[in-house]
């Protein structure tokens, strides 16, 4: 009977050493599929490649050999071991890349070879679109308001509330082609507007007895200039106007009072422009010089008259 018992544990031992190599076997014969596959990828920008768990041994620590090309011109011819892992990045993105990877395993089973054409990165968005928005604060008269600033390359939204009290929220929105300087195309803007000011602390009411300050007064000032080129004089007439305040217990407040007027004079002279010196009279006549010469030509008439009778007289007396 212990015989029987002896044999069946030593059948059940073999059994399972069988199951166990068996299960070895199936693993190791597994594991290359997955581990000798590469990983190659090609962007716009870059070519990037992981090789891992690849055959080697003391005697042979880099058996593997991997070749980088990119547009023609080889970037790497490298032996490797185990693995192999490098980013290989392009010069010029704005335009395609011709690149080829090659991979040359001990194994020559897991030899592989890529290649292929990269399409050009887009261009650059710019950032320089911006927006602002300011809060003008509350006063005793009206409550906060929403106060949207310039846009730059960017529009607005429609504001959700513009005056307090109120929660606002309101969108710039970045034209095409243009970016905000977050690197987004959009900016919210959003916060809480306060209603008017109503309390005693901020100054917009007065404790019973207590007189507010007194405004300041309104001037108004208006100067008129009149010419007097007989003296060469400048009079500047300058009137003001001021309206000031007085109190009105009743009310406690202060309530405008009648204008006050003031005219004052001062005299200044005269520019050459504003009062030019009369030019000199040029006489129409030049003066006369010399004797009174009209007796002689009256005589020279003379003279002529008698030598027109002497060659008459003559004539007659030849005839």
């Amino acid at each position: 009977m212990d015989i029987v018992k002896t044999r069946t544990k030593l059948l059940a031992g073999f059994n399972a050493s069988i199951l166990f190599g068996a299960a070895l076997v199936l693993a190791a014969g597994a594991a290359p599929a997955s581990a000798h596959t590469p990983e190659v990828d090609a962007t716009c920008e870059s070519v990037t490649l992981t090789l891992e768990n690849y055959g080697h041994t003391p005697e042979a620590p880099t058996p593997n050999t991997v070749t980088v090309t990119i547009d023609g011109v080889e970037q790497e011819n490298t032996a490797f071991g185990a693995g192999f892992a490098a980013s290989y990045d392009f010069d010029d993105v704005a335009v395609g890349h011709e690149w080829a990877v090659v991979v040359d395993a001990a194994d020559d089973t897991y030899d592989r070879s890529f290649d292929g054409t990269t399409e050009p990165c887009a261009p650059a968005v710019p950032a320089d679109a911006s927006a602002t928005v300011t809060v003008e604060p509350p006063t005793c008269d009206i409550p906060a308001r929403l106060v949207l600033g310039d846009v730059v390359n960017a529009t607005w939204s429609t504001p959700t509330a513009t005056t307090g009290p109120a929660d606002y929220s309101v969108v710039a929105t970045a034209d095409e082609g243009h970016l905000f300087a977050s690197g987004e195309t959009t900016e919210t803007f959003s916060g809480r507007l306060d209603g008017q000011l109503d309390s005693v602390e901020a100054g917009c009411a007065t404790l019973p007895g207590t007189v507010p300050p007194m405004p300041e007064p309104v001037v108004t000032t208006d100067a008129v200039e009149a010419e007097d080129c007989t003296t060469d004089t400048i009079t500047t007439t300058t009137t003001t106007v001021t309206t000031g305040h007085v109190f009105d217990e009743v009310s406690n407040t202060w309530v405008t009072a009648e204008p006050v007027t003031t005219v004052t004079s001062t005299d200044r002279a005269a520019t050459q422009v504003e009062c030019p010196t009369p030019a000199q009279t040029v006489a129409s006549e030049l003066p006369s010089t010399g004797a009174d010469s009209s007796w002689l030509v009256a005589v020279a008439g003379l003279l002529v008259a008698a030598g027109v009778a002497l060659m008459a007289t003559r004539r007659i007396r030849r005839a």
